[in-house]
């Protein structure tokens, strides 16, 4: 790790703090949205129940009440106190209820959220949700499709996984030129010291050289002259 260079160890810092980011991020929009998504559908389906109380309680149909509610996204079925059904805004959906037993016996109490695969009655494939409330002597059951929502939330998956790969490829090109434009100054001064650590040496190498030398020199011709003065006249 240390034989890596400090400019690349920066960029892959960066790299990885901001992958987390990116981690947190993510989840935390998917499931937002989710539940910004949630909150609408259930405000409608709130809106539409109480639409079909009020039809109800003055003695109308859903049949010519229908523009209450849309065929291809919505739909409403009344239950009596028993659970078979009294009225419902499709004809496919007037020779079944649309709860069990136990669900009509939770939605007495209080408002009931259920969210199903799939409704035959209306269609085969899309998911629905469906909310039950009671009224006087009946349950109000209305349902929309979830469709919509599972279309919004696959395109914003299909987004984070093609964007976090990109966001982070340009995070690590950015974290490498704010790395690159940090560590310029200090490499500066690095290479300045160094160059003044050689202007030293090479100043402090050239007096130090030349005494030593000139001693050298004196000492052996002193010694030669000793030597010489010592022999013996022959």
């Amino acid at each position: 790790m240390s034989r890596i260079p400090t400019r690349i160890r920066l960029t892959l810092a960066f790299g990885l703090a901001m992958a987390l980011v990116f981690g947190a991020l993510g989840p935390f929009l998917y499931f937002r949205l989710r539940d910004s998504l949630d909150e609408q559908l259930n405000a409608g389906l709130r809106a539409h129940a109480q639409a079909v109380a009020t039809l109800v309680r003055r003695g109308g149909n859903l049949e010519t009440g229908s523009s209450l509610v849309e065929a291809d996204e919505s739909f409403a079925q009344v239950l009596t106190s028993s659970g078979t059904v009294r009225d419902a805004s499709l004809g496919s959906l007037q020779s079944r209820p649309l709860l069990s037993a136990e669900e009509r016996d939770r939605s007495r109490s209080g408002t009931l959220f259920l969210d199903r695969d799939r409704v035959r009655e209306v269609d085969e494939d899309d998911p629905f949700r469906l909310l039950a409330t009671p009224i006087e002597g009946a349950i109000v059951v209305t349902g929309a499709s979830l469709e919509d929502r599972d279309e919004a939330l696959a395109s914003l998956l299909t987004q984070l996984l093609l964007g976090f790969p990109i966001a982070l490829v340009l995070s690590g090109l950015a974290g490498y030129t704010l790395a690159t434009a940090a560590l310029r100054p200090v490499v500066k001064r690095l290479e300045a010291g160094l160059a003044r650590e050689r202007r030293f040496v090479l100043r402090r190498g050239k007096p130090i050289e030349r005494p030593l030398r000139r001693p050298l020199r004196e000492s052996l011709q002193f010694l030669n002259a000793r030597a010489s003065a010592s022999r013996p006249l022959l």
